[in-house]
């Protein structure tokens, strides 16, 4: 949903530009070339503050059917593996979206420890 995007966008930036939370964020940057590992690999404040929070909040303001918060879930979680799974699938579902993350741009930032 378009909540879960702000909210995963915004609370990543913060994750990046403020130093006090970088250090939590940067336990997932461990990781400098993209694996299913990375994606699941953040410190207990990072995945709270960008991976939970924003993933709930969407469920908890919409209060969707359960089937539906079972498809979103499966969503997010094949969308996290297809940005760290290191290679550029050109068939993927995710790729179908214009806004959706690039695997190149997220492999540099993880190269980079950015």
């Amino acid at each position: 949903t378009a909540i879960h995007e702000f909210g995963f966008y915004a609370s990543h930036k913060m994750m990046h530009v403020y130093p006090f939370l970088y250090k939590y964020h940067k336990v997932h940057h461990e990781y400098k070339m993209n694996n299913a590992l990375a994606a699941q690999h953040n410190h207990p404040i990072d995945y709270i503050l960008s991976i939970a929070i924003p993933g709930l909040l969407p469920s908890l303001i919409m209060q969707p059917h359960s089937f539906v918060m079972f498809q979103w879930f499966l969503w997010t979680m094949v969308a996290n593996m297809d940005d760290h799974v290191g290679y550029s699938f050109p068939w993927s579902p995710v790729r179908w979206f214009p806004l959706a993350a690039l695997t190149d741009e997220h492999e540099f930032l993880h190269s980079r420890n950015v």
